[in-house]
């Protein structure tokens, strides 16, 4: 199971990491859509919060260094998708502060890249 969720997430951040790299103001129009709708952000954060509290229930293992990656990474997008659901502008707010104006998207897309890579080969190995 650590393996799996390792592989998938790697390739999810793969994919959102070449979007950011090829269409760098993507990840802005993403959080200006979440700014300009209510419910998008509730549901996205719902969502989110859905998907890594099932998957906790049955991968909470913190035995090996893969076991505590996989876990804490779906620790994380629990408390990001319960957080986007109570304190959105929070949220913005942080987002703001880290990344103002989308200016180093490509740099954020190739991070993002590196470490979905990174979590592909780990599942692999």
């Amino acid at each position: 199971m650590t393996e799996l969720i390792l592989f998938v997430l790697g390739v999810l951040y793969i994919a959102a990491g070449l979007r950011a790299v090829f269409d760098p103001d993507f990840i802005g129009d993403i959080m200006a859509d979440f700014r300009n709708s209510v419910g998008l952000t509730y549901l996205t954060g719902t969502f989110v919060a859905v998907i890594c509290l099932a998957l906790l229930t049955m991968h909470n293992e913190w035995g090996s260094a893969k076991q505590g990656v996989a876990s804490f990474i779906l620790w994380a997008g629990l408390f990001k998708g319960l957080a986007f659901i109570s304190f959105p502008q929070l949220m913005f707010g942080m987002w703001d502060s880290l990344f103002p104006q989308g200016k180093i998207a490509r740099i954020l897309g190739v991070v993002i890249i590196a470490l979905g890579a990174a979590l592909v080969w780990w599942a692999k190995v």
